[in-house]
């Protein structure tokens, strides 16, 4: 996808890691290590991703596995809904009111400051929190 470009461009969706269960970052940081990145057949990664300082850069494939975890699947999913072919899972990210809040630190937070309504308003003075970016 060149979006008008006269080289390759592609569209990331910058997200809240709360939007995954405390059990799915388990599950990344696992399919992270250099051992699942390197591997081959039961040993390789069910996704294609990087750990990042703060969370994951993942490929929001339009298929994602059986192995993949549902609320990482439904994120991916999501991405591609809106046209992203990557997914920046972030600490610092604004949550989007579209995907609920799974991680326990987050959904504390998330609903001491207003829930649903404190995610809307971050994505409003985000601009386009929930749009992907190039």
């Amino acid at each position: 996808m060149t979006h008008g470009m006269p080289y390759p461009v592609r569209r990331f969706l910058d997200l809240s890691s709360g939007h995954l269960s405390a059990e799915t970052w388990a599950w990344l940081d696992a399919q992270t290590t250099e051992a699942a990145v390197r591997g081959l057949g039961p040993d390789a990664q069910a996704v294609l991703a990087g750990r990042m300082r703060h969370g994951w850069f993942v490929y929001a494939d339009a298929e994602p596995g059986e192995t993949v975890p549902g609320d990482l699947a439904a994120v991916l999913r999501h991405a591609r809904k809106l046209g992203c072919e990557y997914v920046l899972l972030d600490a610092d990210a604004p949550p989007l009111a579209d995907l609920p809040i799974l991680h326990p630190d987050f959904a504390e937070a998330h609903e001491s400051q207003g829930g649903t309504a404190k995610a809307e308003a971050q994505a409003d003075r985000a601009g386009e929190a929930a749009t992907c970016s190039t």
